[in-house]
């Protein structure tokens, strides 16, 4: 059972999730190779980094959070969890590169 009513990020809201994600990405020096915001969920595909899996999606989910409640009475936008995908080659990491670039529409 769902816990909190469902949310669907605006244009602007959409921004301001992805301006929060890339400048984190930037501050703690962490490529980040494409990014998606949409109404519901994120694609986001980086290289990876010093940090778990588990850890950097949770703090690009607090980042984002964040912003958004800075901005807005919004106070929950995520649900637990994640799909995470490997890329063992550079034709990997190209396709998952520009699904997500098809999912970018703002």
């Amino acid at each position: 059972m769902q816990k909190s009513k469902t949310i669907t990020l605006n244009s602007q809201q959409k921004a301001i999730i992805r301006r929060a994600i890339l400048l984190e990405a930037k501050r703690i020096g962490h490529k980040i190779e494409a990014l998606a915001v949409c109404t519901n969920h994120i694609h986001l595909v980086a290289r990876p980094c010093e940090e778990s899996i588990e850890l950097i999606v949770s703090r690009y989910k607090n980042i984002a959070m964040f912003a958004i409640c800075k901005e807005n009475s919004i106070r929950r936008i995520w649900t637990r969890g994640f799909d995470k995908r490997f890329c063992f080659n550079e034709r990997s990491l190209k396709q998952r590169i520009e699904y997500t670039k098809r999912h970018d529409h703002d």
